[in-house]
């Protein structure tokens, strides 16, 4: 579905472990926090460094706010120019659809983030269909964002289908994603729980020192 150009690895640079064995008790606000940064850390594989402003954390257990972007519509890497070749007679392969399944897979990914933190043994059928209560909620506020932008471009939103309304696209590659650098979701879980926000700024310096 999506052509990822660059993916983190599984490692994380030294002095990270300190905030990776921190764990604070389970609750609400530690579920918010991994929400939070499963959409941080698909952002920065989708879209790259300097996207995002700012991400940040709040108490209200229903409420994850959405991550703060210079643009209010980023462009993914897939459908940017090819470096070191000029613009002209190289059009980036920019399309609407790219860009709306870019931001499905970035509004799947902080349910995905809970479930994975669930450590559901199969990630792939813990479906929004297990979900409830607050964590329902949140999801349901990620669905109406990638709405508003299907609007915006002029698109039918498949997340709006008759039905289920749940794209296995979206969740999968999500949880691919994820999965292979948890290390980097726990890592800014662990930062927002102490911090409350990251500016995008350093954000950028921590996932991409990740090998």
């Amino acid at each position: 579905m999506l052509n990822v150009q660059s993916e983190l690895g599984t490692g994380y640079p030294a002095g990270a472990g300190r905030y990776l064995s921190a764990r604070p008790g389970q609750g609400q606000l530690f579920e918010i926090a991994h929400h939070q940064a499963g959409h941080a850390l698909v952002c920065f594989v989708l879209y790259g460094a300097e996207v995002v402003r700012e991400v940040s954390l709040v108490t209200s257990a229903t409420i994850a706010p959405p991550l703060q972007t210079y643009s209010r519509l980023p462009i993914p890497l897939s459908c940017r120019p090819v470096p070191g070749k000029p613009r002209r007679g190289h059009a980036a392969p920019v399309s609407s659809e790219a860009i709306l399944d870019a931001h499905g897979v970035l509004s799947y990914a902080g349910g995905v983030a809970e479930c994975l933190l669930d450590g559901a043994e199969n990630p792939s059928e813990c479906a929004p269909t297990l979900f409830a209560g607050e964590r329902l909620t949140r999801f349901q506020k990620d669905l109406e964002r990638h709405q508003a932008l299907a609007r915006m471009l002029g698109l039918p939103d498949p997340c709006s289908d008759p039905g289920p309304g749940f794209v296995p696209a979206y969740w999968d590659e999500a949880i691919r994603l994820l999965s292979t650098s948890w290390a980097g979701v726990e890592w800014v879980a662990a930062e927002l729980m102490e911090r409350g926000s990251i500016p995008g700024g350093q954000l950028d310096s921590m996932l991409s020192g990740m090998s």
